[in-house]
């Protein structure tokens, strides 16, 4: 258990966290979210438009490109983006239809898009608190950040606890 000094006492870190950061540009809107990825199972998740308790969806990379394939819901209430900038800028992530990810980074979105920092020209895009995260959850751990987040669902996983969701849905990942 990771404990910091709170007016003179010790404090369970992640409980101060919870009872601290209710408001601000991370807090949760639910007890509940799913988190989707792009594999088979994707299209089994629940949408925002068919989730009755208000729970947040969080996708990833080109997932929107999936949801149009099957003519789901493309939005969420979160996005992760978590690979490097000349990624997601190449000339080669682009789909069948000539869409490209860097031009749908680009554009302004009603849901942040959380990356490995925040960049001037993504408007949506809003850095990734890792620091707060693995300080946390594991004390004083920003050596260990590629040790234990291997993959973008062992960061939203992370990002899920140290928010405080009761319930996790995992759909579209196979790892």
């Amino acid at each position: 258990m990771t404990t910091i000094a709170q007016e003179g006492k010790k404090v369970n870190a992640m409980e101060y966290h919870r009872s601290h950061y209710s408001v601000g540009e991370h807090a949760r809107k639910s007890d509940t979210v799913y988190i989707v990825g792009m594999a088979g199972s994707a299209p089994l998740a629940p949408t925002l438009d068919d989730d009755d308790d208000g729970a947040e969806v969080w996708k990833i990379n080109e997932a929107y490109r999936l949801d149009e394939y099957y003519g789901r819901d493309t939005t969420a209430t979160r996005w992760f983006q978590f690979h490097q900038r000349w990624d997601f800028t190449r000339r080669q992530n682009v789909d069948g239809s000539g869409k490209d990810h860097w031009s749908w980074l680009r554009k302004r979105h009603p849901f942040p898009i959380y990356m490995q920092e925040r960049f001037s020209d993504i408007p949506s895009s809003v850095a990734f608190p890792i620091d707060d995260i693995t300080r946390d959850l594991l004390g004083d751990a920003s050596s260990y950040h590629f040790s234990f987040f291997r993959n973008s669902l062992a960061y939203q996983l992370a990002f899920a606890i140290w928010l405080g969701f009761k319930k996790v849905g995992i759909y579209g990942w196979e790892l």
